[in-house]
């Protein structure tokens, strides 16, 4: 089945694993991890956030999509995304299908030897931010743009990257519920209500 040629019902009426098959046989990028997708499901079902934005866009977006859809109320979704050939592939992909995510191409620069920086950001912060990406880059491994998301998310998911968590945990760990998911090296940072003494 191609993309092109679904329609925008036939879209709307599959399921989110259904949605990451299909979108994964056109791109044939990687091998989805289930279980990351479906954690990130269930944790924008369980918090049901306003506003999402996501470092690197993927098979991540469109489960995250779907859940917005789901959810009642106005929401919205945006991935920067640096690589132009995933911008291409998904932006189309999200202008045709999803209402409710929007793929930003924003380029990448390297103000410091361990960190990247993406050029365009929202300024408004959003309630669940996703780390994701971009594609690791020799020594460069840790997104700074989280610093500049004021007021503070409410949760922070990073996938993998242990330098990304060790960055944040020392930035961050004195406003935040820090838990680590050894089933698909997952970091999750929830806010606290008050910040520890």
């Amino acid at each position: 089945m191609v993309m092109r040629e679904l329609t925008k019902e036939a879209w709307d009426s599959y399921d989110w694993r259904k949605r990451v098959e299909i979108a994964n046989n056109q791109a044939h990028v990687c091998v989805p991890d289930w279980d990351d997708l479906e954690f990130l499901y269930d944790t924008v079902k369980r918090d049901k956030p306003y506003s999402i934005l996501e470092f690197g866009c993927g098979m991540s977006t469109i489960v995250m999509a779907k859940a917005l859809e789901e959810l009642e109320g106005l929401r919205s979704l945006v991935a920067l995304e640096n690589d132009p050939w995933f911008f291409m592939g998904f932006g189309t992909f999200f202008r045709l299908y999803h209402k409710e995510a929007d793929v930003v191409f924003s380029a990448i620069s390297n103000r410091h030897p361990m960190f990247i920086h993406y050029e365009w950001c929202p300024v408004n912060s959003a309630e669940l931010v996703y780390v994701d990406g971009p594609m690791l880059l020799n020594n460069y491994k840790i997104v700074d743009n989280f610093m500049d998301l004021l007021p503070y998310p409410k949760k922070f998911v990073v996938d993998g990257r242990t330098d990304q968590v060790a960055f944040m945990r020392t930035m961050l760990g004195s406003m935040y519920e820090i838990e680590l998911y050894q089933k698909g090296a997952r970091t999750v940072f929830t806010k606290l209500d008050q910040p520890r003494g």
